[in-house]
């Protein structure tokens, strides 16, 4: 097996890991706010799966434009 770079590693470990912690830091706070003013929960849990979404694209971006 090839070694991977440490910006492929770093990358490939967000692909992989990076949605589960996220996706709970953010659910966590948004269900705080959302019962704090009425929000429709299954909305929450919409919104907060596209801001998990769009961050790990952030970051990936962000990872992609370094060089090795």
């Amino acid at each position: 097996m090839e070694k991977l770079t440490p910006k492929e590693d770093l990358y490939l470990w967000v692909v992989d890991n990076l949605n589960e912690p996220l996706n709970d830091t953010l659910l966590k706070i948004a269900c705080l706010i959302g019962k704090r003013n009425n929000w429709d929960m299954v909305e929450v849990y919409e919104m907060v799966d596209e801001m998990t979404e769009e961050v790990k694209e952030g970051i990936l971006n962000v990872i992609e434009m370094y060089d090795s």
